[in-house]
């Protein structure tokens, strides 16, 4: 599971580098409108991730702060590692 989460945000992060890059570099027709398009939308999911999971996050986090950024970058990938990083620290505290 963490090796399918570490590639996620790999692809994550590319992804976020592709919409930066528009504002950059001219990509062909479609893409220039596309990605950046995209890219606004994931940002709003994801901040409606931080809204909706404020509550979980604050539960399962010391940095709520540095957890809320990684999960507007990242989103359900950060939240996925978050809820594995309790379970160990459950499975190794019984």
């Amino acid at each position: 599971m963490k090796i399918m989460l570490t590639v996620a945000k790999l692809v994550t992060v590319l992804f976020w580098v592709a919409v930066i890059s528009t504002g950059f570099i001219e990509w062909a027709a479609p893409l220039d409108k596309i990605i950046p398009a995209l890219g606004g939308l994931v940002f709003v999911a994801h901040l409606l991730e931080i809204v909706i999971w404020q509550g979980r996050i604050r539960s399962l986090s010391h940095h709520v702060a540095s957890d809320n950024i990684k999960t507007l970058i990242f989103g359900a990938f950060h939240m996925a590692t978050l809820s594995q990083a309790q379970e160990e620290t459950t499975q190794s505290a019984s």
